[in-house]
């Protein structure tokens, strides 16, 4: 249902029909609730995937996935209690379970709360040697750490890491999985020639399964690599028809962000602002703060540079709204709670020269 490819309205009414029509077939089976509610989200409309989470509870108020959804809406909403509250309870499946464990770590993350997610990573993941896998399980508790190690300058220790996640993931499946991601990660570190490397490791994996999503992903990380060298013209193409490697919920938003940087550097202004805006706007659903609030902020500063002030002031509150509890020095908060104070300030001049 949700991996339909053509156009976005044509795909929306498509989904969700199949899946009530799934529904009227079974309507105790909770599998096409489940497809709605990522169609729903994966189309950026986060608020009607909430509604349709609180309808599922309504029935069933035990039911994982739409607790599962509801934690990570109300996590990215700054609704911090409403989503630990939904995002604790026993008995998940275990394809789920793993996912809850990690919002351990994302929960604390979200708020900017450093400090938590370094204790709480130290529970959940242990201290691990160099080149040991990550057990499957925690797989996606790994990414939330990755996350801080970067967001502290700690390029080295996020590197080993994803070296560590890399083994895991190849473990699963030994016919490219784990480069486009490792690749990705080196480059946001600043260690291009290491994405390079990767990037012909995965060529060797490519002649041997010339499969069409592992060159999905080589196109992908081609292109992240032009952007990184400042070549945004040949960078974009290879986003937008590459493929970023994790789940489905996950790509359609890296994708955003990485055109709406190229088409930025290309000086196409309202492209990239479209994607921004349907990457905030997916922001709930897919729950990854660190991309999330810094487009926010980005996009802010595009409405602010139009004239657009109340709406780049929105978005500049919503950021210290979502960061009200955080550490010192995280970056999107600072630089939202400046833009406020400033923005106010010219206001109140404005006001008074009247």
């Amino acid at each position: 249902i949700v991996r339909q490819e053509g156009k976005i309205g044509t795909l929306k009414a498509g989904a969700f029909a199949e899946a009530r029509r799934l529904l009227a077939l079974n309507p105790t089976n909770p599998i096409p609730k489940h497809l709605e509610m990522e169609a729903l989200g994966r189309f950026a409309d986060c608020e009607e995937m909430a509604h349709v989470a609180r309808e599922v509870l309504a029935r069933d108020p035990k039911e994982p996935n739409a607790r599962y959804r509801l934690a990570v809406y109300y996590r990215m909403k700054g609704e911090f209690d409403s989503s630990y509250a939904y995002g604790h309870f026993d008995q998940a499946p275990e394809g789920l379970a793993m996912f809850l464990t990690a919002e351990k770590l994302w929960l604390p993350l979200s708020e900017g709360r450093y400090r938590d997610v370094d204790r709480v990573s130290r529970e959940v993941l242990g201290t691990r040697p160099e080149l040991r896998p990550v057990p499957q399980s925690l797989l996606p508790s790994a990414f939330p750490k990755m996350r801080l190690l970067i967001a502290r300058g700690q390029g080295d220790e996020a590197l080993a890491l994803a070296r560590q996640v890399g083994v895991t993931l190849r473990s699963i499946d030994a016919r490219g999985a784990g480069y486009e991601f490792y690749g990705d990660l080196a480059l946001q570190v600043g260690r291009p020639a290491e994405a390079e490397r990767t990037m012909r490791e995965l060529d060797g994996i490519i002649r041997k399964y010339p499969y069409r999503e592992n060159q999905r992903r080589r196109d992908f990380l081609a292109g992240l690599i032009a952007l990184h060298q400042g070549q945004p013209a040949k960078a974009l193409p290879l986003l937008e028809s590459g493929q970023s490697e994790g789940p489905s919920s996950t790509r359609e938003s890296i994708q955003d962000w990485y055109c709406a940087q190229a088409l930025f550097a290309l000086k196409q202004q309202d492209r990239a602002m479209a994607r921004l805006e349907q990457l905030v706007a997916r922001a709930p659903f897919w729950g990854e703060p660190t991309f999330c609030f810094e487009a926010m902020i980005q996009l802010a500063r595009e409405y602010e540079s139009r004239g657009r002030t109340g709406e780049a002031l929105d978005l500049y509150r919503r950021v210290a709204y979502q960061y009200r509890f955080a550490d010192s020095g995280v970056r999107a908060n600072e630089e939202a709670k400046a833009a406020i104070a400033r923005l106010e300030r010219q206001k109140a001049q404005a006001a008074a020269s009247r």
